[in-house]
This record gives structure tokens, sequence and C-alpha cells, in this order.
């Protein structure tokens, strides 16, 4: 987590604006299902997709139109951040 430090943002409660904002001033996402995903997916963004193993073909299916999109299985945090330093970002 620390090798990530410096480079992370956490929001939360934001609006639809901020988000685009942040969106748009970013060279990838980490997000979960839903309006974040769609966004960077608008604006051509990389997107780090967490999803539940059971979720795969769910998440597929509803997000296979996105070109920048990389699963990354939910875990303990030092899973994710071995599997985040796996994407070429």
């Amino acid at each position: 987590m620390n090798k990530f430090k410096n480079r992370l943002i956490f929001r939360n409660k934001t609006n639809f604006k901020n988000l685009e904002r942040i969106v748009k001033t970013s060279l990838s996402i980490i997000c979960s299902e839903f309006v974040t995903s769609h966004t960077s997916n608008a604006f051509n963004i990389k997107i780090i997709f967490l999803i539940n193993k059971i979720s795969l073909k769910r998440a597929i299916l509803w997000n296979k139109y996105m070109k920048n999109l990389n699963f990354i299985y939910r875990d303990n945090l030092n899973s994710v951040c071995k599997q985040i330093t796996n994407v070429k970002l």
C-alpha cells in the first residue's frame, strides 16, 4: 500500500460534477460497479474494476463495451495491491 500512497486519492459522497472533474484529470481510476466506471469509459480513462469473483460473468456482460477495463478481484488489501501492480497502466 505504501507504494501507492502518493498516487491515490480517495473520495466519498461526491456529486456528479466533482466526479466528472476527478475522472477527466485522472490517468486511471480504481472503482467498483456503477457510475464511476461508466464515466471513466466515456472519457477513455483506464479503469481498474474491483469485482467479486462470483460477479465476473455479470461484470463482463454489463461492461463488455468498455475498452480500457481491467478486472481485479476484491480481496484483502495486500492481494488487491498485488493485482494492481500487474495491470499495465
